[in-house]
């Protein structure tokens, strides 16, 4: 078979065997990286959104309530030196009903836990966190964890 011009045939069977084997591997390799590309995008939209829920909340604990206190004193003052808080004048329902379709915070410190929430909610949620610093005596170096949880419109 070699003397003649040409390429034998044995020959083009194989190579033919070795292009399709490459191609569907190569569509295997291409299949998982598309999938992996996926996942991290979403991860990726998922920590901004944490992000903007992160912010959402620091600008809300900024927020002034009268001429000497923010929000964060208030959470301060009531939360730990109160049996029963009341921190439902500080206006959580207005700020976050009016950005999201609905939101749930939860204030926690040792065993004591609070929880606030507004609107309906659904099984796409977001968080974002904030640990508060308490800065008066007794509680010295000790922290309020703050964490909101968000439903996007």
């Amino acid at each position: 078979m070699f003397n003649k011009k040409g390429v034998a045939a044995e020959e083009i069977t194989g190579f033919l065997t070795f292009v399709v084997i490459a191609i569907i591997a190569g569509l295997i390799f291409y299949g998982c990286s598309v999938g992996k590309i996926k996942r991290d995008y979403e991860q990726l939209q998922f920590s901004k959104e944490e992000i903007l829920g992160s912010k959402e909340l620091n600008f809300f604990l900024q927020k002034p309530v009268n001429n000497t206190r923010n929000v964060y004193d208030i959470i301060i003052d009531e939360f730990l030196r109160s049996d029963s808080p009341q921190l439902n004048n500080i206006g959580m329902d207005e700020y976050f009903s009016n950005k999201y379709a609905a939101w749930d915070i939860t204030l926690s410190y040792n065993r004591k836990v609070l929880n606030y929430n507004g609107g309906s909610k659904t099984t796409n949620v977001h968080y974002g966190t904030a640990i508060l610093p308490v800065p008066n005596e007794p509680y010295n170096n000790e922290y309020v964890s703050i964490v909101l949880y968000f439903w996007p419109y």
